[in-house]
């Protein structure tokens, strides 16, 4: 499915002043304007209401009434109340507000879980706008180098000591460092423009984040136990066993009191009144076996989730396990990257020299110089790689990184 982005949402955001962005600051960003995150909290309110009003039948229901009549030459006038409050529903009214309870936590829950959602997405955003601008750094670095060099090679070739294979080489490697920079360039203004659509505000440059460290290895049982995801399917199972315990109460009578007092007369000063209450008992005998299906329906709802919440939980521990390993290995392979980098700059500088001097020939320099450029792109990837699985990591166990 494309996407299709309004040009007046388009001409609003580049009418918008751009700004460094931080990280905190886009945090806020996204809690003010993200959609996904307004649309939960109504949700959530929505809930609570629900929730506030399955205290109703706990309390009395009271209700007024007057009225005025006429017959031939007569007129009569009245007004009264009455009171009614149900004693017992079977537990069914009990059952109603635990359901409700539950309901109420899920959607906090689902809050939480959302937060975290968009908080992993917008950090992605951010990551991938600060990988943008070194991709560009690094870009303009190897051009300045594939220059460099092809300077040197042109020299020699016009004194004799180089092919020209190798100066077309050189050449080409320029042609295609400046092609690499332009499309860093592109890339970069697009990740902006994601972004900015993210967060509803024009960004073209982020504050640097700091290297990524691994955190001390946690309670995972704690952790998952606290989890929006996992809390999710607990909430989801209790409405169940609620829902559940409702229909079986719905097989036991009711039992509710009521009251009233009424005035009437052929005057406004009525001179007749007269009281009543009564106890009233009820008992379905048989309601056309729809009860007994509810109750079938309410056991086979109840079994299912207690199985979404055996596999779910599961799952989520797997994923809690598996996003703390990711991101130890992300962060290990960051000092790997590091240490080739040092060496392939080491082995730069070395076989440089050599090769002005005629020690070796153009095809081992250039293959040292292409293995140096490839160490420091796999150096940035591996980065982005870490700060990715660290967001990854944290939404695992719905957390966010502060």
């Amino acid at each position: 499915m494309r996407l299709i982005i309004p040009i007046s949402f388009l001409c609003f955001l580049l009418s918008l002043p751009a700004f460094s962005l931080t990280w905190p600051e886009a945090k806020d960003l996204a809690d003010k304007n993200n959609e996904q995150l307004s649309s939960a909290r109504l949700q959530l309110e929505t809930s609570n209401w629900q929730y506030r009003r399955s205290f109703s039948p706990f309390l009395p229901q009271l209700s007024a009434s007057a009225g005025m009549s006429e017959s031939s030459s007569v007129k009569s006038y009245s007004y009264g109340l009455s009171a009614s409050q149900s004693l017992f529903q079977g537990m069914s009214n009990y059952y109603g507000l635990q359901s409700a309870f539950a309901n109420l936590k899920y959607y906090e829950s689902s809050l939480n879980k959302i937060e975290s959602d968009v908080y992993y997405e917008v950090r992605g955003a951010y990551v991938d706008l600060i990988i943008a601008k070194q991709t560009v750094a690094l870009q303009e670095q190897i051009l300045k180098l594939r220059r460099k060099n092809e300077e040197l090679i042109s020299m020699l070739y016009k004194n004799g000591k180089e092919d020209i294979g190798n100066n077309m080489q050189a050449k080409a490697d320029v042609l295609d460092a400046e092609f690499s920079l332009n499309s860093a360039k592109r890339a970069l203004l697009l990740i902006c423009l994601k972004l900015s659509q993210l967060l509803s505000s024009k960004i073209e440059d982020a504050d640097k984040i700091t290297e990524v460290k691994l955190p001390a290895k946690s309670d995972f049982e704690n952790l998952l136990t606290n989890s929006p995801s996992y809390l999710m399917l607990k909430y989801k199972l209790e409405a169940a066993e609620a829902e559940r315990a409702g229909k079986y109460s719905e097989v036991l009578p009711s039992v509710s009191l009521s009251g009233s007092w009424r005035k009437s007369g052929s005057e406004w000063l009525l001179s007749s009144s007269s009281k009543s209450w009564s106890l009233n008992i009820s008992y379905s005998i048989f309601s056309g076996g729809s009860n007994i299906a509810d109750l079938f329906i309410a056991g086979s709802t109840l079994e299912k989730a207690k199985k979404d919440f055996s596999s779910g939980a599961k799952d989520l521990r797997y994923a809690l396990e598996s996003a703390y390993i990711d991101l130890a290995n992300a962060v290990d392979a960051v000092k790997v990257k590091k240490s080739l980098l040092s060496a392939a700059e080491e082995r730069a500088k070395i076989s440089r020299v050599k090769y002005i001097n005629g020690l070796i020939n153009y095809d081992e320099w250039d293959r040292v110089e292409n293995l140096l450029i490839s160490a420091q792109k796999a150096m940035l990837n591996q980065q982005k790689s870490a700060l990715i699985a660290e967001a990854a990591y944290f939404k695992s166990f719905g957390g966010n990184i502060k």
